[in-house]
Parts: structure tokens; sequence; C-alpha cells
């Protein structure tokens, strides 16, 4: 249930606090819900990868995971890159592994930001709205003119 608690796909609900609390049998209540209504549907629309192509989008220590009988799918849900490992279990496909694609696997040029609380990162998007950017380019910029200003004379 890392996946509910810890991780931080939006397809599990943006109250991210709430769910870093979470008892095991919420996490397990609010995964349910989730897969019934969106990752099930992803995951059979979604794209069918090669097992060598899953694993390198892993990245080492989730790849190990991957069984390399079975059938691998690639899809987003709210905005998220995941991949489904299914198995056959007496003659249909199951999924039992399901991971999110470290966004650092596909652009390592990218750089991610967790705040504490979900208000700072509120905060942070409207300051952007307010200054006329995206707050992910108003981020760039910032980090940009940091990095200008720490390195300047080096």
């Amino acid at each position: 249930m890392h996946l509910v608690t810890k991780g931080r796909a939006h397809v599990f609900g943006m109250d991210f606090e709430t769910r870093d609390g979470m008892s095991r049998h919420e996490a397990v209540v609010r995964f349910d819900s989730c897969w019934e209504e969106k990752l099930q549907p992803c995951i059979e629309a979604g794209d069918e990868i090669a097992y060598e192509d899953a694993k390198k989008l892993l990245g080492d220590r989730q790849a190990r995971f991957c069984n390399p009988a079975g059938q691998f799918r690639r899809f987003r849900a709210a905005g998220t890159l995941f991949v489904a490992q299914l198995v056959d279990d007496l003659g249909t496909r199951k999924n039992d592994q399901l991971w999110v694609v470290p966004q650092a696997g596909y652009d390592t040029r990218t750089l991610y930001v967790t705040f504490d609380k979900q208000e700072e990162r509120d905060a942070w998007g409207s300051l952007a709205t307010n200054l006329g950017f995206e707050d992910d380019e108003l981020g760039k910029r910032v980090l940009a003119a940091l990095l200008n200003a720490l390195t300047k004379d080096k």
C-alpha cells in the first residue's frame, strides 16, 4: 500500500497529508476504490511493452520484480506514468505488480520538489499564476537565477 500512503500519484487523491497517516486498512480501501474506477480500465487500455522496455523504465530497484514471462502495460492515470505486470493465472491475465515510473527515469534534466504541506504547494501555484507563469516555469526561472547568482564568480 506504499503507492497510496507514500506515493505521490494523484490517481489516489491529492490529500497527501491524510494519505501519509493512513492505516493499512484505509490504504487498501482507497486503493480498491481507485482500482475499480481508474486503474483497471487504464491497464486494459494501456500500451503493451516488452519486458526489457519495462525494466528500463523502472530502473534497477524495481526491475528486479519483473517476471520475464509477464505481459507489461504502460499507461497514464491522472498524469502519472505507470507500468503494470500481468501474469497468467489459470488461463486468465491477472495484474500482480503495479509500479509508478520514476519521473527521473524518463528525463534526467528534471528536478522534482515536494513541499512539506499542501498549503505551501498551493501558495506556490498561486504565486506563479499571479506572476503570469505556470508553476513549473516559475520554478525553472527561480532556480536558474539562483544557480547563476551562486556560480557567477566561480
